[in-house]
């Protein structure tokens, strides 16, 4: 517990602070993959394999992750630490909402208020899980 408070309390610095904007980036790569693939041509591909009921369950980790690394960038702008937070679940979520937006224009892939949900509820419960270690 006392190494996860400490990478959690050390602030991004120098090139750590593009973390979010680059894993934003990163969703945005995996939203852009079609639905549905006849043959797999690299790792990425297998990613379309997995049930949906997983690819509704990764939403949550991966929106809370990218929730985490927004508290982190805001933390070296010193913010309070509620203020922290809640700007980094507006921004996930608002990420969230916009990328299944994205997704609803790409062949093959579909967007649903429940995927919306599931990554504001990510973003939620990774920044209740960072308030709750800092505290």
């Amino acid at each position: 517990m006392n190494a996860c408070r400490a990478w959690i309390t050390r602030p991004l610095s120098g090139w750590h602070l593009a973390l979010p904007f680059l894993y934003m980036s990163g969703i945005l790569g995996l939203s852009t993959l079609p639905g549905h693939v006849l043959e797999f041509e690299d790792a990425s591909d297998l990613l379309v394999v997995a049930t949906p009921q997983l690819q509704n369950f990764l939403h949550i980790p991966l929106y809370g992750l990218l929730a985490v690394l927004w508290c982190k960038f805001f933390a070296h702008f010193r913010l309070t630490v509620r203020s922290n937070v809640l700007v980094a679940c507006l921004i996930t979520t608002s990420f969230g909402v916009f990328d299944e937006w994205y997704q609803s224009f790409i062949v093959g892939r579909y967007s649903t208020i429940i995927d919306a949900i599931l990554n504001a509820v990510g973003a939620l419960s990774f920044c209740v899980l960072y308030t709750h270690i800092l505290w």
